[in-house]
């Protein structure tokens, strides 16, 4: 089975990953999901690359890249991992309350 997720815009496509990075965030520090599990879903080079083609705001690129870091800060320093998780959390919070207010989109994200 598959589903499409697409975003008319830019504003579209940065809400949404901004929107998954809070998930995934929540999910990693409930332990719901693995780092690995993470890196192959949204954290990886290959999230970045794609992201950065279609000009989304580097800011949340370098989230993405925070994410593909957590591998290393849970095996270098562990006693750090919930902290790095909470730091990307907070920063993608705060891009996206400075996004400008749209109005709701009239094409839904999950076609």
């Amino acid at each position: 089975m598959d589903i499409t997720i697409s975003a008319r815009n830019e504003r579209e496509v940065e809400c949404l990953m901004l929107i998954l990075i809070l998930g995934f965030s929540t999910a990693l520090e409930r332990k719901v999901i693995s780092i690995e599990e993470a890196e192959k879903l949204l954290y990886s080079p290959y999230s970045m690359k794609k992201l950065k083609e279609i000009g989304v705001n580097e800011n949340i690129v370098d989230l993405i890249h925070l994410g593909c870091e957590l591998e290393n800060v849970e095996r270098l320093i562990p006693d750090k991992l919930l902290m790095s998780i909470e730091d990307i959390k907070e920063r993608a919070l705060e891009i996206l309350q400075k996004m400008p207010k749209a109005t709701i989109p009239t094409k839904k994200w999950i076609d």
